[in-house]
């Protein structure tokens, strides 16, 4: 687990949507919620799949260990 603060947190899902923005693999948003900046999927396309929203968690996933590394 990792031990991050909440502005680090916040500082990494912004790095996180910069990246997949940049990849065009998938158009993640950020909002602020409960004052904290958290990542925004869209899923109302009726072709998004089940693997599609897997896929992009696992990008996001690898986008952050590739951003804390």
């Amino acid at each position: 687990k990792l031990d991050l603060s909440e502005k680090e947190l916040d500082t990494l899902n912004q790095k996180i949507s910069e990246k997949m923005t940049a990849s065009r693999e998938a158009l993640l948003v950020t909002t602020i919620l409960q004052n904290q900046v958290v990542l925004r999927m869209c899923l109302i396309n009726p072709r998004t799949t089940l693997q599609d929203v897997k896929d992009t968690i696992n990008r996001c996933e690898a986008f952050a260990e590739e951003i804390l590394n």
